[in-house]
């Protein structure tokens, strides 16, 4: 095994050590005490914390993978609950089979590391979106264009600010990307929530933060994306669609989930 992997390997090991100890200490701090299952859990933890430093045969694949969470264990066991083969424990292939990257919380060094290429994957396609909202435009008449002109100007807005000035935190652009057209759903927001040039990161962060509910994504995709769909001659439109989306009824909080793991330092 190379050298880098037999060190990740040691620090694998180290952070698998300290995500037992957590869950073992995390059990006995209950004010009520664990309940039964939960002791069967952390004898499950034990014993794939032992299969790991004891019998595993890892390949760097594996450990680089692992090493991009916060918890690997909660990881492995989410993995082997997970696993279908008779013979083998394939990690990397059961990490996207339990689609492992959104569940589980990443470190900050993976995050930084994926997040790279979803931006400019996004910001590929808010140029797309403006060439094809320019495109548009070309067939319009001057009284069209000066309908539009606010519209007009909310867009170029948009795209200028998500492009060159937003900055994103982790999954932002995972979710926008999720939209064929997100150009045209954030200026259609922009309207509502912004006075121009909308430099309101937090507001922003809410928007965007709506489409993680999966219902309301669905709701964007099937029923706001088509009225956005017909850009510069409808700007009454764009304005309705984005107050309906103000008025769907009210999500109950999400409750917070607990930290994979502690900072142990």
């Amino acid at each position: 095994m190379p050298r880098k992997t037999t060190e990740d390997k040691k620090k694998l090991f180290e952070r698998l050590d300290k995500c037992l100890i957590w869950e073992a200490a995390l059990l006995g701090k209950r004010s009520s005490g664990p309940e039964l299952e939960d002791v069967y859990a952390l004898r499950g933890l034990i014993e794939r914390h032992e299969y790991l430093k004891l019998e595993h045969k890892f390949t760097s694949a594996e450990v680089e993978a692992l090493l991009g969470f916060e918890n690997p264990l909660a990881v492995v066991q989410s993995c082997w609950d997970a696993n279908t083969h008779k013979d083998g424990f394939p990690i990397c292939e059961l990490l996207d089979g339990i689609k492992a990257y959104d569940k589980f919380r990443l470190t900050q060094e993976e995050q930084e590391r994926r997040m790279g290429p979803q931006v400019q994957a996004l910001q590929n396609r808010l140029d797309q979106n403006l060439a094809a909202y320019n495109a548009s435009l070309m067939g319009k008449s001057k009284q069209e264009l000066v309908a539009a002109s606010e519209n007009i100007t909310l867009t170029l807005a948009a795209h200028d600010y998500m492009r060159n000035s937003f900055t994103y935190a982790y999954g932002e652009a995972d979710l926008l990307l999720k939209l064929a057209d997100p150009l045209s759903y954030l200026a259609s927001r922009w309207s509502l929530t912004f006075d121009l040039p909308g430099d309101d990161d937090d507001a922003i962060d809410e928007i965007i933060g709506e489409l993680d509910d999966p219902d309301y994504l669905r709701y964007v995709q099937t029923e706001i994306s088509p009225i956005l769909s017909d850009k510069p001659s409808v700007l009454e439109q764009l304005r309705k669609a984005a107050e309906t989306v103000g008025q769907r009824p009210s999500q109950e909080p999400k409750p917070q989930r607990k930290p994979d793991i502690p900072n142990l330092e």
